[in-house]
């Protein structure tokens, strides 16, 4: 099923543009992606800026986390030990 986006958020979704690529970015980017055409190759570029970017923005809303000390050493220090028969 495919949605025109631009009729319900009123922009146009594809641009046309012009710009200078680094060659050698561009022959390695090819050798790591399947995609077969430049065009797929910059989509999947700036798909891959954008998850980063929401994740990057998810881990700030998060914060530190919750628990940060060294579990091992904890467990010693208290006579536990790891592993899922250990101390039973």
């Amino acid at each position: 099923m495919n949605i025109d986006i631009s009729a319900i958020f009123g922009y146009n979704t594809e641009m046309k543009t012009s710009v200078e690529l680094d060659s050698k970015k561009v022959a390695l980017a090819r050798a790591l992606s399947p995609t077969s055409t430049l065009r797929e190759l910059i989509d999947q570029a700036l798909q891959a800026f954008i998850n980063e970017g929401r994740r990057s923005s998810i881990a700030d809303l998060l914060g530190t986390p919750f628990f940060s000390g060294n579990l091992s050493k904890m467990r010693k220090r208290t006579g536990r030990t790891t592993g899922a028969n250990s101390g039973r």
